[in-house]
């Protein structure tokens, strides 16, 4: 039998050795790795975005007329970007009428400019994306227009994100199968956010507002399971309708309505979420404790008041 062993020779990190000695005397080594073989590892093991619960997050603030970007850091396509001073990036009165200042932190990678950068961009487009090219690679954390309004984009995915050991979730399916389970109490799903993973889901009930309003059921749910490396997750948080003797997968929040079973109409005697404690980004556990991907995982009952729910 013929067994076949390929060498992956830029598996990285890897030492770098002598492998002979050039006509200058100079030494090759057999191999040479570049600051982009570890932005490549660094994008597969985070998402991009600013550090949540890090100095100022690089908060977006005006002070005497001008935007200023707060202090912290950020992953630009797997650079890592610091900052540990707050930095004035444009007057309010250098945005003319009809336009838009777009506050970045980027990474730039041409012979011009090799850095982390934090700038504001002048556009008249109010929906401007990131630049991200070979030379430079954006995250666009606001959006402030001539009037001097702001709108804070850090947590939007697709302009900035937080930073994250696990790619975001495609929600889609749960919210198909959790409108299917809310119906069971007479409610309407309203808005679906996710969490850093490890953090505890939320569950809020919104009155309606007028008289036979609707009854809204928010959910904050925690990102779920990590996907293949360079790949979104596929096993995302779903919902679960079944008696108290079938427990669901315990994954990360994973809705499980026990129901009753009953002939004819069924009756939904609790609302358990799974949760996990004592993961990162809980600062006050990880690094110290080093509990991270580990913690505790419990299923957790919300209750629902009988006042929050409407009634005929």
């Amino acid at each position: 039998m013929s067994i076949l062993v390929h060498s992956i020779l830029n598996a990285y990190p890897m030492d770098s050795m002598v492998s002979e000695i050039d006509a200058d005397g100079l030494p090759v080594y057999d191999r040479p790795y570049n600051a982009d073989d570890l932005r490549d590892v660094i994008s597969r093991m985070v998402t991009d975005g600013i550090y949540p619960d890090y100095l100022d997050e690089m908060a977006p603030s005006l002070k005497g007329g001008a935007w200023y970007i707060g202090c912290g850091g950020a992953i630009a396509g797997g650079l890592y970007i610091p900052s540990a001073e707050e930095l004035k990036v444009i007057d309010q009165t250098d945005i003319a009428t009809g336009q838009y200042a777009y506050l970045c932190v980027a990474g730039r990678y041409d012979i011009n400019a090799r850095d982390g950068a934090i700038y504001a961009r002048i556009s008249e487009n109010p929906s401007e994306q990131p630049v991200r090219t070979d030379s430079i690679y954006e995250l666009i954390l606001a959006r402030v227009d001539w009037r001097g309004s702001l709108t804070d984009l850090r947590a939007s995915s697709s302009m900035c994100g937080i930073v994250s050991a696990v790619n975001k979730i495609d929600a889609d399916s749960f919210m198909a199968e959790l409108k299917l389970a809310v119906q069971r109490f007479d409610l309407e799903v309203g808005n679906l956010s996710t969490l850093p993973p490890g953090t505890t889901p939320e569950v809020t009930i919104r009155k309606p507002e007028m008289l036979d309003g609707t009854t809204y059921i928010d959910f904050a749910i925690p990102r779920g399971p990590k996907g293949d490396p360079g790949k979104d997750a596929d096993r995302p948080p779903t919902v679960y309708v079944q008696p108290a003797d079938k427990v669901p997968p315990e994954e990360p929040g994973n809705v499980w309505f026990i129901d009753s079973e009953g002939e004819g109409v069924h009756t939904i005697s609790d609302m358990k979420v799974y949760e996990r404690r004592g993961l990162f980004p809980d600062n006050a556990v990880y690094p110290g404790d080093n509990l991270y991907p580990g913690g505790i995982g419990r299923w957790a009952s919300h209750k629902f008041s009988p006042s929050m729910i409407a009634t005929e």
